[in-house]
């Protein structure tokens, strides 16, 4: 076979492999073909790293003896494998010659020093020349914000422009960059949200007069206030509901002794206390004494006070029609007025046969204050005395009747007889 005298050959495996590199290792190229070579005594095919391909990046190539006969004598193979590439942490790149893994933002500046853009961002691009990128900073203000460059900050407005809340009822205005907004001033009415002008009311909900009495309206922007229908009753204007009062004024019945209150829409009227003493009724206020009667026996009042004795006989009165009442030196003397066999009427204080049956004999009624038998027919009430007339007996509706006297016969010029039981003529 015919010598080779290429300075630079390659492996059946795509490697190459130089004459000069071989010959330093004591391996000839001498007399072989492509990927072939004649072994010499002593040398190692792959000594002095025939498969680095200077990149270091890339990892360290491996080279592998494929065959060896072990006398020299034949061909000897050999092989090329890739070597592990470095592998370098986010943010970071491979540099060469040394394969070492760098930060290709570390000296670089991206900042255009315009604070309305935002931040700008160096990000590293490691397949790319060069191994870095600037991406673009965000507006730093919110949306609804504006951005002020020659003071580096964000404000909510720059002039009164920017204030509009979307209301018509507020006015806006831009101090130091803050809205502040004021309602439109109605003075006692309401703001129309649609087109900013004043009126009373815009709903019902804006027709409060405060009484909860009244039901208020919104017609035509104005309030309409109707009563809270109570019937016969009254409206408590705390609440609204309705009762036989509103309040302890609608429960006076005009008796200055008695508290008059109202609770859960009904009156109540409690007595004044004024313990042993009485209540004057003319003002409400507590006294020893209003009558004479509020005294004791021999005392009378003057001047609200019980004090010993009378001034006249009107001040002794007890109240007692039976009795007579006089004013005498040692006081009030009350002495029961004296009927006899008859009773004192304690209504009008007369005498009189009788007030109720009980003051007649078993076989009378009392009729008129006077005792009267009692009869079922008009023969059972005759005297026998003919000048009085003839007894009749009269009912009332019960079935025993009372006797009623009778009407003299005898008329006037004439004179009665009993004895004869007729009348003559004068």
């Amino acid at each position: 076979m015919p010598t080779i005298t290429s300075p630079s050959y390659t492996t059946a495996h795509g490697r190459a492999f130089t004459d000069f590199a071989c010959r330093a290792a004591g391996f000839s190229l001498r007399g072989f073909a492509i990927g072939v070579a004649v072994c010499v005594a002593g040398c190692d095919p792959c000594m002095n790293d025939p498969c680095d391909d200077g990149v270091a990046c890339n990892g360290v190539e491996v080279c592998t003896v494929i065959v060896d006969e072990g006398d020299c004598s034949d061909t000897v193979l050999f092989d090329c494998s890739a070597g592990n590439a470095v592998a370098c942490d986010q943010g970071t790149c491979c540099t060469e010659p040394a394969g070492e893994c760098v930060d290709p933002c570390a000296d670089v500046g991206c900042a255009d020093d315009v604070f309305c853009n935002g931040t700008e961002t160096c990000v590293a691009a490691c397949d790319t020349d060069p191994r870095f990128t600037c991406d673009a900073g965000t507006d730093p203000c919110a949306p609804d914000r504006f951005c002020v460059e020659d003071q580096d900050t964000c404000v909510d407005c720059r002039d009164e422009t920017d204030c509009d809340d979307g209301d018509r009822c507020t006015t806006g205005t831009c101090g130091d960059g803050v809205c502040d907004y004021t309602p439109v001033d109605c003075g006692q009415g309401v703001c129309n949200r649609d087109d900013g002008t004043c009126a009373e009311c815009i709903e019902d909900t804006d027709c409060d007069d405060g009484n909860r009495c009244t039901t208020g309206t919104c017609g035509a922007n104005v309030c309409t206030y109707t009563p809270v229908d109570c019937g016969q009753g009254v409206c408590n204007p705390d609440d609204g509901t309705c009762g036989d009062c509103a309040d302890d004024e609608a429960c006076d019945d005009r008796n200055p002794c008695t508290t008059d209150t109202c609770a859960q829409g009904a009156c109540g009227y409690a007595p004044v206390d004024c313990g042993q003493r009485v209540c004057d009724p003319t003002d409400g206020t507590c006294a020893d004494c209003v009558e004479a009667t509020d005294c004791g026996g021999g005392e009378t009042c003057v001047d609200r006070t019980c004090i010993p004795g009378c001034i006249d006989d009107a001040v002794c009165d007890d109240g007692d029609a039976c009795t007579t009442d006089i004013c005498s030196q040692t006081g009030c003397v009350n002495t029961a007025i004296d009927c006899g066999q008859q009773m004192c009427d304690t209504v009008t204080g007369t005498c009189v046969d009788c007030i109720d049956d009980t003051g007649c004999t078993v076989d009378e009624r009392c009729v008129n204050n006077a005792c009267a038998r009692t009869c079922t027919a008009d023969d059972g009430c005759d005297d026998g005395v003919f000048c009085n007339g003839a007894e009749t007996c009269a009912f009332d509706g019960l079935n025993v009747g009372t006797c009623a006297a009778g009407t003299a016969p005898c008329t006037q010029g004439e004179t009665c007889d009993d004895l004869e039981n007729i009348c003559t003529r004068n």
